[in-house]
């Protein structure tokens, strides 16, 4: 038998360096394309965090916008509510159709304008009392 080995010994030999040689090519190739494609990765993954950032970046000042936005708006509200108040109060409070009872307005409407009216007119004065700028109503109403 060993005679047979001895014989089949370099063609073996042979074959085993063709299988080492393309194991061999295989595996630095293998590691070539493990490089590679860490280093797209790595490329991919910073241009996706830079899109990201980008993305967050013009949300974030879009909203700002928008809430800068929000906030002129609501104080134009505010102050034409405000003045708009102050206007009915000042009207209801000169406009004698309101206060006259010759009118025909029964007096617990009267009454219920003038507390009303009250409620939002008067301002506490430096003796710790309230004044109003509206017509006291009497405490008997007339018939």
């Amino acid at each position: 038998m060993p005679a047979l080995l001895l014989r089949y010994l370099p063609h073996i030999g042979i074959v085993c360096a063709v299988l080492f040689g393309v194991w061999w090519i295989y595996d630095s190739g293998h590691d070539a394309a493990e490089r590679a494609a860490d280093a797209r990765t790595a490329r991919l993954t910073t241009r996706v965090l830079v899109a990201v950032r980008d993305v967050e970046a013009r949300a974030i000042a879009r909203e700002n916008r928008r809430s800068a936005q929000d906030r002129a708006t609501l104080a134009t509200i505010a102050a034409n509510t405000a003045a708009g108040d102050a206007r009915i109060i000042k009207e209801m409070t000169h406009e004698v159709r309101y206060t006259d009872p010759a009118l025909g307005y029964p007096p617990g409407v009267r009454a219920e304008i003038n507390r009303a009216l009250a409620a939002l007119a008067c301002a506490s004065t430096d003796r710790g009392g309230i004044s109003c700028a509206v017509l006291k109503t009497d405490p008997t109403p007339d018939p």
